[in-house]
C-alpha cells in the first residue's frame, strides 16, 4: 500500500492546483475555462481512486491489456496529466 501513496498524493495535489486555477479564472468571460479546470480536477480525484482500488484489488494481466499489471504505477505512467505533471518515480 505504501507504494501507491505517492501517486495518490500526486493526483490529489494536481486536483488541488486545478481547483485553485479554476477559482482564479472564474471571472466573467472565463467561466468556461473554470468549468473545464474543475472537470480536470474531478478526473484527478477519480484517478487517485483508481490507483487505490488497483492496489487493494489487483487483477492478473491479460494479453492485450494496455494498462498491464494493476499496481498503480502503470496507471500513473499512462495517465499523468495536470498543470505540473506528476513527479512520481
Amino acid at each position: 500500500m505504501e507504494e501507491v501513496t505517492p501517486p495518490i498524493q500526486a493526483c490529489l495535489a494536481n486536483a488541488e492546483k486545478l481547483i485553485e486555477a479554476a477559482g482564479v479564472s472564474s471571472k466573467p468571460g472565463s467561466y468556461h475555462i473554470a468549468y473545464h479546470l474543475a472537470a480536470l480536477a474531478l478526473e484527478e480525484i477519480g484517478k487517485s481512486s483508481m490507483v487505490f482500488m488497483s492496489a487493494i484489488n489487483p487483477r492478473p494481466t491479460e494479453e492485450g491489456d494496455r494498462l498491464g499489471p494493476s499496481n498503480g504505477s502503470t496507471i500513473m505512467s499512462t495517465s499523468c496529466f495536470g498543470p505540473s505533471g506528476c513527479h512520481v518515480a
